[in-house]
């Protein structure tokens, strides 16, 4: 978890107001010192979460979850508005720009 977060946040970036509808999924967004708009999400529960995001698709989606373990974090293409958020993900979607 430690380097999806190194390798998409750093000095110079800042918070924005960010709002979720789930008290299960903590979201945060944020602009980066390299004006991307990224948004970091927590499925803080024990059960797979679907969410939508208006504006994520055909943004990029990094992750890690119990599937990558020790692996690095996984990332995909996203088609749709909708993310699916295994047990205990953190994931961060970097917006289109």
């Amino acid at each position: 978890m430690v380097k999806l977060l190194r390798d998409n946040f750093g000095p110079g970036d800042s918070l924005v107001r960010t709002s979720s509808a789930r008290q299960t999924v903590l979201a945060q967004g944020f602009r980066t010192a390299r004006a991307e708009r990224k948004l970091l999400l927590v499925n803080k529960t024990d059960r797979e979460l679907t969410i939508a995001v208006p504006g994520a698709a055909g943004s990029r989606l990094s992750y890690v979850d119990r599937t990558t373990a020790f692996d690095p974090p996984g990332t995909l293409e996203l088609k749709t508005d909708e993310i699916t958020l295994r047990p205990q993900a953190v994931a961060v979607i970097t917006f289109r720009k």
